[in-house]
């Protein structure tokens, strides 16, 4: 069971499972057969593996040589790959309590077809071959963890965090030995994931090669250069600091495990976010009233394009963030026999996030006094807009914002394998399983803030609240059958099996909603209603997955890989909900602006991909090898966005314009007279309505009072009555016509693509690299010059990666400098009533670390991030239509490391 609430801004999942491999499992039922000589299978706790474990050391022998560092490493994850059933791509941690990265995700962009996204510069989430972080399943030692994600940074104040994506900075990378990318589908691996299931693997004690205590203590000092723009200089150096103890008896019979970290970072950045982009039948826009009137100036040549683009506002900010880590891992073994081994295990995360931001907003009033726009064919873009006269009223904003979240993860598990027959094991699985996301200090800053501004006569009011819960339901049965031997005298491998799931959901809410008041000329503020409703939804569907693995050595270390399978990737519990939700407009909707609604759909069904692969590899030394695949995927049941015109909670709009209503009354009044239609112009005289009880001779006569022939209405007049008074609507008003979006199962899709791969060691100089390039293409890709009426369908997450990585080892020393490149992809699509789509621009990392044995015991590091000082950036339709920038800095890492 997933169960999913959020309240006030706090999102909440627990599970529970237990799993009983080769007899009954409770909720899913497993059969797993092999036959022949063991392959290497995932090292998980749920799954029985009789080979070594990712980053793990072999069983201990007198004569072993242990290996560590960069090349180690890199040896370990190509003896995975190699050894591997199907498509599987690892990477192995350099020694103990020493991952190739402080970040997980950034150790995982250097696998080919990886590719992450960053939240102020730090990996956040990963793609895999196209398919965005909701697409791929995250498993820590072969479990499936409850994820909660919610991410404020850049603005978003409103985050819900209601997807599936896993967020990797919550992992602190020196308590994992290994990470594994399997992407082919098995049967004995769990569903989710249509690019990938990534497992993350932590230490275990029976797995160390060292009998007695042992371990290794850890401490960086980062230093963040982008802290040099902020006001709070005592913190451009924060410390992090790792410790890992293991203990195994000499019968290798009993071990107990602990791990702990701790990190702090500073950092700090300037931003720009406009609010919205709107696409206009350029006919209207040249229409005079509304954007222009007959003294706005037109620089240039008229765009001849079918629609224009023209921003609502521009907005600069300085962001200063702060997060804190902490992880906890703890683990007790007991192997009575070599047949029989029972693991307890337990794990704490908690990431605190926090976001103060200064931000600086200018509307554009309209009409505009001078506009140009670029020569684009199919939409031109608004370069240079003025407000329509230097002493007509202005519209700025200056807000001082800051947003705090908890999230935390909380897991304990028990596990027990009896190998009672030769290939035959009895796995019992279980763990119990939370995890938080919560505002960290909004209870703090309402009793803080809210007296201030209660005295000013503006007391802050709590927005409409809703508890959703989603109840998931899975049982599942599988099979899975090995067989090692030969084919024509070469060595092959077949891997055949099923999956067989039944999944029930049902989707609950409790539910209140904002009525809308108009509080200024593009202004409207939500006041919860305080009536309360119940909402149900529910849904079910079951799949067949079969899966399929065959590889061959046609040549000596040559090994030829095809594979087939179905796998499935469950919608965003978001998209389950059963709440509805009603937004404001942008600007009065007399004026264009369309109010925005939304609600979930628990019948939606999983996307399903049939999955094709072929790849051929060349072991060709030691160290070494090249690799090419193709991949394609025929997906089925996409989410689309469906949208329709609706009304919401009975809610009334009281900026229609419409007649009879009071600003319907105004607009009349403004075009009877030759006034500019603008969003001032039309609240003011709808305020002085409702200031004078509706007398439209007294609004008239004070508003002619205070319009200035050629400047408009006075600042101080507008300041005033928009002060005083707040429009709420009344039965003349028409209903709010929302435009209501709500996922919906109506796409296919073809993804289809190849990687390659070369990693290469030069004899013993200690010189080495490492590259991939992935190539990926499809029938998914968004038309930027779509219609804005018609709904928008494409695959977020869609683009190519590559990466490069220079390697010295030798003497002591150890040294990578690494690239990393995705290229602009689709993040988001039908963003607002006009349906625009959201993409993400090439971004490009240089980061280096370099290391340097001291002796056997003593390590010291140093690590550079971003060293180039790359930027992200979003936009809209085209480049020019910039929706986030951000600027990145580099940050630095000096740390030493103990073992014993």
């Amino acid at each position: 069971m997933m169960k999913g609430s959020h309240v006030m801004g706090a999102l909440a999942r627990s599970s529970s499972v237990w799993a009983l491999a080769v007899a009954v499992a409770v909720p899913g039922v497993a059969l797993a057969q092999t036959s022949g000589q063991s392959t290497t299978e995932s090292p998980t706790n749920a799954q029985p593996s009789d080979a070594t474990p990712v980053g793990q050391d072999p069983a201990p022998g007198a004569d072993d040589i242990v290996v560590t560092g960069v090349r180690a490493s890199l040896d370990r994850a190509i003896a995975i790959k190699r050894d591997s059933p199907g498509v599987v791509d690892a990477i192995s941690a350099e020694d103990i309590g020493k991952f190739p990265d402080t970040n997980l995700a950034e150790s995982l962009q250097r696998i080919t077809g990886v590719s992450i996204n960053r939240v102020n510069g730090e990996g956040s989430q990963v793609s895999v071959r196209g398919f965005s972080g909701g697409f791929n399943l995250v498993t820590i030692n072969g479990r499936q963890l409850p994820a909660t994600n919610i991410d404020t940074s850049g603005g978003n104040l409103f985050a819900r965090g209601a997807g599936r994506s896993f967020d990797f900075q919550n992992i602190a990378s020196e308590g994992v030995s290994g990470l594994e990318v399997y992407k082919t589908g098995r049967a004995a691996v769990p569903t989710g994931g249509i690019g990938a299931t990534i497992n993350i693997d932590t230490r275990k004690p029976l797995e160390s090669r060292e009998t007695g205590v042992t371990g290794s203590i850890g401490a960086k000092a980062l230093y963040d250069t982008s802290v040099e723009k902020s006001e709070d200089t005592k913190h451009r150096v924060t410390p992090e600091v790792s410790g890992l103890l293991n203990y195994r008896n000499e019968e290798g019979t009993f071990g107990a495990a602990v791990f702990g970290s701790y990190q702090l970072r500073y950092s700090a950045s300037a931003q720009s976010n406009p609010n919205y982009w709107n696409v206009i039948p350029t006919a209207d826009f040249f229409n005079p009233g509304t954007f222009i009137n007959s003294q706005t100036v037109i620089d240039g040549t008229r765009p001849t394009a079918p629609y224009v683009l023209v921003p609502n506002d521009s907005r600069y900010q300085f962001s200063e963030n702060r997060r804190e880590r902490i992880n906890f891992q703890g683990v007790l073994q007991f192997k009575p026999t070599d047949n029989l081994e029972f693991t307890v295990d337990s794990l704490f995360a908690q990431n605190r996030l926090r976001e103060s931001r200064s931000e600086q907003t200018n509307w554009f009033n309209r009409p505009f006094s001078e506009v140009r726009f670029d020569d684009n064919p199919n939409m031109a873009t608004a370069i240079f807009l003025r407000d329509y006269l230097p002493t007509s009223p202005k519209d700025e904003g200056f807000e001082q914002q800051q947003a705090a979240t908890k999230a935390r993860l909380g897991s304990v598990g028990l596990n027990a394998k009896w190998e009672f027959a030769p290939n035959l094991t009895l796995t019992v699985d279980g763990h119990h399983s939370v995890s938080t996301s919560s505002p960290d200090n909004a209870i703090d800053l309402y009793n803080v803030l809210s007296p201030y501004y209660s005295q000013r006569g503006a007391p802050p009011l709590p927005s409409a609240p809703a508890d959703d819960t989603v109840r998931e339901k899975i049982w599942a049965v599988f099979g899975q059958f090995t067989w090692n031997g030969e084919v024509a005298g070469k060595p092959a491998n077949l891997v055949i099996g099923a999956r067989y799931e039944q999944t029930r959901v049902q989707s609950d809410a409790l539910q209140t909603y904002n009525n809308i008041v108009w509080t200024a000329d593009n202004d409207f503020r939500g006041d919860s209603s305080g009536i309360f409703e119940a909402r149900r939804q529910r849904g079910n569907y079951e799949n067949l997955l079969p899966a399929v693995d065959f590889s061959i050595e046609p040549i000596t270390n040559v090994k030829a890989r095809v594979s087939f399978s179905r796998t499935l990737a469950r919608p965003d519990y978001g998209n389950l909900f059963a709440t509805e939700s009603a937004g404001a407009p942008g600007r009065p909707t007399a004026l264009g602006g369309i109010p925005t609604g939304s609600k979930g759909n628990a019948n939606l069904l999983p996307l399903l991909s049939d999955n094709f692969d072929v790849s051929l590899e060349w072991y060709y030394k030691p160290s070494s090898f090249v690799s090419i695949g193709f991949f394609d995927k025929r997906v089925a049941n996409f989410l689309g966005t469906g949208i329709v015109n609706q009304n919401l909670f009975g809610l009334r709009d009281p900026s229609s314009g419409a007649a009879g209503s009071r600003s319907g009354t105004a607009a009349a009044f403004l075009r009877a007279n030759n006034y500019d239609l603008s969003d001032v112009n039309l609240f003011t005289y709808s305020a002085l309505l409702v200031q004078n009880g509706g007398n439209q001779a007294a609004a008239t006569t004070q508003f002619n009072a205070n319009y200035v022939a050629g400047r408009g209405l006075q600042q101080t007049f507008v300041d005033q009555i928009l002060s005083q008074v707040d429009i709420s609507s009344d039965a003349n008003d028409p209903l709010f016509n929302f435009s209501v979006s709500q996922p919906i199962n109506n796409r296919e899709g073809k993804i289809h693509g190849f990687e390659l791969a070369w990693t290469n060691f030069f004899g013993n100089t200690g010189f080495g690299f490492a590259g991939s390039f992935t190539k990926v293409s499809g029938d998914v890709n968004v038309d930027p010059y779509a219609d804005p009426t018609v709904n928008i369908f494409a695959l977020t997450g869609l683009g190519n990666s590559a990466n490069a990585t220079g390697i010295y080892e030798k003497n002591g020393i150890s040294a990578r400098i690494a690239y990393n490149w995705r290229d602009k992809y689709l993040a988001a699509t039908n963003q607002g009533g006009n349906r625009n789509p959201l993409f993400v621009a090439p971004f490009g990392t240089l980061d280096v670390n370099i290391s340097y044995d001291v002796n056997d015991q003593i390590a010291v590091t140093l690590e550079g991030i971003n060293l180039t000082s790359e930027s992200v950036r979003t936009y809209g339709r085209t480049e020019r239509n910039l929706v986030f920038a951000q600027e990145l800095k580099p940050r630095f890492l000096l740390g030493a490391r103990y073992k014993f």
